[in-house]
């Protein structure tokens, strides 16, 4: 994800939830060393190509709505294109020029890249980037540009050297050799690991945020990483699942109960972990539906509902809030193969009502009693508070001060005990932080002075 964003275009459910990631390397300049057994330095005016196409944007990392100036847009593909196109809200099409084997640029004025946006708003939808090979459409990538809106306050921070500074929600580190991506996570933590904790100590998790926007999905664990900006907020659905993998869900011994690190298909799967396809490497993706049972054997009933904002009981019980009491039988499908078959390609169903239709395959209740059996009991959690330190990287120099404050604030929205806007790509929904999204139970606190 990243400080503008441009990802394949995919459905809005399989955007909102796990991870994909990869991305290249970077040119010299900071005091940090480069990294053994990874020398891949992809930067724009290279002619290497990158693991995976990434963009910057200059010449801010984050467009402002009062700034009346052009905005230059540099795309790096992972492979040669013949032609790339812009194709802007409005219906305009404007050719990138190209500037090496693999980079294409572009101007856009103010008004091009404002043309869709609502004040108040931290993502602006500018278009499509389009990639041709010969006359054949190669992909298209939806443009999605991360705003300094004008709720963001402007912040105090302090300059700690000449590669890093610090707000109270983000320490921002020039990091000038590797670019965060999926080969290169484990390089780029292990360089900065110890600046990280020397500046501001141990904390439960830690949130990196990549030097360019690369289209890749964000990843989760003790490391959240998020590749491009796009996906960056810790308020939103997003982050607050990949806070469920470094709590430990949603992993369980009953067959019919998890898979690939997500539940499996049924009501288990409607809260924030979702489900997994298999066809997508696991990839998590939201289960917008209810089951209920049917007085047809081997059917069930389907009820279409709004995604669920919330950890659901198990959920809830497995991070140790929540008791074995208080955790009722679960409606699972008993056929998981039919049933990821139809969420994969679905067919039409026999209608039971509104939002209700009859689907052919089975299912059975799992109790918890059940999952205790294979799984053993859960032990109430240590403690009622996690937190975050949000590190930003950057290369070339630090960031400015409308991206400190950007950054700062999609940081501390993680903090939030109420309900708030979120934008995700196509889809903006109401979202809750991780304190509405635990009921309460558990509190988030991502302070780094």
């Amino acid at each position: 994800m990243k400080s503008t964003f441009c990802i394949p275009e995919k459905s809005v459910i399989s955007i909102i939830l796990f991870s994909i990631f990869l991305v290249g390397c970077n040119e010299g300049g900071s005091n940090t060393q480069s990294q053994p057994g990874y020398s891949n330095p992809a930067f724009p005016n290279s002619e290497t190509p990158p693991e995976n196409s990434y963009l910057e944007i200059s010449p801010e990392r984050v467009v402002d709505p009062s700034d009346a100036g052009p905005i230059t847009l540099t795309f790096k593909f992972e492979t040669e294109v013949d032609r790339a196109e812009f194709w802007l809200v409005g219906n305009l099409r404007i050719s990138l020029d190209q500037i090496g084997k693999y980079t294409w640029k572009q101007d856009l004025t103010h008004s091009q890249i404002f043309q869709n946006y609502n004040a108040g708003d931290t993502f602006v939808f500018v278009g499509y980037c389009e990639t041709f090979v010969g006359s054949s459409l190669r992909q298209r990538l939806n443009l999605h540009l991360p705003v300094r809106s004008d709720l963001m306050p402007d912040v105090d921070y302090t300059i700690l050297s000449s590669d890093m500074q610090i707000s109270d929600h983000v320490l921002n580190l020039r990091h000038d050799e590797l670019l965060l991506g999926g080969s290169t996570i484990s390089f780029v933590w292990s360089a900065i690991e110890d600046s990280v904790q020397e500046a501001i100590g141990i904390y439960d998790y830690y949130a990196l945020v990549g030097q360019v926007n690369a289209i890749a999905n964000r990843t989760g664990g003790s490391l959240l990483c998020f590749p491009n900006t796009t996906f960056f907020d810790l308020a939103n659905k997003g982050a607050v699942h990949e806070l469920g993998h470094g709590l430990g869900l949603a992993f369980s011994n009953h067959p019919l109960i998890a898979n690939y690190g997500h539940w499996r298909l049924g009501n288990a799967a409607h809260g924030i972990m979702g489900w997994a396809d298999p066809s997508a490497g696991g990839q998590g993706l939201n289960f917008p539906y209810w089951l209920e049972t049917n007085n047809v054997e081997g059917t069930t009933k389907l009820w279409l509902t709004e995604q669920a904002t919330e950890f659901n009981d198990l959920e809830l019980y497995k991070m140790g809030l929540l008791t074995e009491d208080d955790v009722a039988p679960i409606l699972q499908f008993s056929d998981q193969e039919a049933a990821v078959n139809w969420m994969i390609n679905p067919y039409s169903l026999e209608s039971c009502g509104i939002n209700c239709q009859v689907i052919d395959i089975p299912s059975e209740y799992i109790t918890i009693d059940d999952i205790i059996t294979l799984d053993g009991p859960t032990l109430p959690a240590a403690g009622t508070n996690i937190t975050v330190g949000t590190i930003v990287l950057s290369r070339g120099g630090l960031l400015n001060s409308d991206e400190m404050a950007f950054y700062d604030y999609m940081s501390a929205r993680g903090e939030g005990t109420e309900p708030v806007q979120v934008m995700e790509g196509f889809s903006v929904y109401e979202g809750k932080p991780f304190y509405t999204a635990t009921r309460g139970l558990m509190t988030l606190s991502t302070r780094v002075r």
